[in-house]
């Protein structure tokens, strides 16, 4: 992954693919919501998208498999950067840092925001100014082209904005609201994932899993990868005596 130097106190990533596609986005309850933003980077359709949903329904997931795909679809051409705002607040960087910044990413042909919901709620920087630099952003890809995808959790009338602008400008772009998953949907995802490992997860044991863990999807997800490097190991078969061994339940 390269990187680039914002100060000498941070350093943020250009590139966050991981293993994120739009195959293995496993969620026929937002199924819709896959095929809207694939639909938006295959044909370039759309300045800007932004992705609405609780936390844990897979919008980062989506806003990376959008990248991946279009690094794949243009090779060497490709000019795409994924940025979590959640990494600023970890960082005590003013204005004129956070300036910058955000003039950076009007270099990229797609660039995905992610969070963007945490940070105009979080208590560093004037919020004024935070919502005046997404304004600024989105006006760069509607009038220079490109494409800027954003996610939140909140939606557009819950960000509570005092941009009447900014308002305006979101609720004009492709809208792609994402559904919570109940624990039904969580165990066909990660009986997926594990399938897709090359291993197998009971329903039953896939069920126990669920109802002992925090029920987080990002929680269920490493348990299984946990899980994987566990049996691979110990060479076993899954069950619950052993997923308790392993997960220390």
């Amino acid at each position: 992954m390269s990187a680039f130097k914002l100060s000498s106190q941070m350093l943020l990533p250009v590139r966050e693919f991981k293993d994120a596609s739009f195959e293995n986005f496993y969620s026929d309850r937002n199924a819709r919501a896959k095929f809207l933003v694939f639909q938006a980077i295959d044909n370039d359709s759309d300045s800007s998208l932004l992705l609405t949903g609780p936390p844990g329904s897979g919008k980062t997931h989506l806003l990376n498999a959008a990248l991946r795909y279009a690094d794949n679809k243009y090779d060497e051409h490709s000019n795409v950067c994924y940025f979590s705002l959640l990494d600023l607040s970890d960082c005590e960087i003013g204005e004129a840092q956070v300036l910058s910044l955000f003039s950076s990413f009007e270099s990229y042909s797609i660039m995905a925001l992610d969070h963007i919901d945490s940070w105009l709620n979080g208590s560093s920087l004037n919020r004024a100014f935070k919502e005046r630099c997404i304004f600024n952003l989105f006006n760069h890809y509607k009038m220079q082209g490109g494409q800027l995808l954003m996610a939140s959790d909140l939606s557009i009338e819950s960000l509570g904005l005092d941009l009447p602008d900014l308002s305006s400008r979101l609720k004009s772009c492709l809208l792609v609201p994402l559904s919570p998953y109940d624990d039904k949907d969580k165990e066909i995802i990660i009986q997926s994932i594990a399938s897709e490992k090359g291993f197998t997860l009971d329903d039953g044991v896939a069920n126990y899993i669920i109802k002992r863990s925090g029920r987080s999807l990002t929680e269920l997800i490493s348990a299984v990868e946990e899980l994987d490097k566990a049996s691979l190991t110990e060479h076993r078969k899954l069950t619950i005596p052993f997923v308790k061994q392993v997960l220390n339940w």
